[in-house]
């Protein structure tokens, strides 16, 4: 579907037939699941945390982080890609750390670890609403994702196979941003 947006209203619906298809395989965040307002919270908390200390620090005016920064700097990037995006923004440079920091760390992997305490946080506390899709019975459906969303049961049980790029280490999905 080359050229093709969500945005576009002519692809708004779109007919799968097992004559065009033998499989179907859909993203979880997002399309399986409203996921948006959580990612975009998760993100605010964590950078405004961040910014309004070192704003301190450095005696600069603090900059809370915005609807327009989540869709310009973070939005279907790379949870690393994005921080490292979103803070060179701000004039910060991070150290990339290791994939073992922790939330403590200001470090690019540390603040990654931030956000996701704080969407698994908010899932946690107020659950996280399925998009219903009702495939034909007679096409296998899949869906994958790059998050820890996954984890969830009640999603688990909707597809016959669910894959979490993120987590397994093994298979590595870019953003949206290709």
């Amino acid at each position: 579907m080359n050229g093709w947006h969500p945005a576009d209203q002519s692809c708004r619906s779109v007919v799968l037939t097992t004559s065009w298809f033998d499989a179907v395989l859909f993203n979880l965040d997002g399309v399986v699941t409203y996921t948006a307002r959580i990612y975009a919270t998760a993100w605010a908390q964590t950078f405004d945390a961040f910014l309004k200390r070192w704003s301190q620090e450095h005696n600069i005016p603090f900059a809370p982080f915005t609807p327009q920064d989540y869709l310009s700097y973070v939005d279907g990037r790379p949870r690393t890609d994005a921080i490292r995006t979103f803070t060179a923004v701000h004039g910060v440079s991070l150290p990339e750390g290791e994939q073992s920091d922790g939330p403590k760390r200001d470090t690019v992997h540390g603040l990654s670890a931030r956000k996701n305490l704080a969407f698994l946080a908010d899932i946690r506390n107020n659950g996280i609403d399925v998009i219903p899709l009702v495939p034909a019975a007679a096409e296998p459906v899949a869906s994958i994702c790059r998050s820890a969303t996954t984890n969830f049961a009640h999603i688990r049980q909707m597809y016959k196979r669910l894959e979490c790029t993120d987590c397994s280490g093994r298979r590595r999905l870019g953003g949206r941003r290709v």
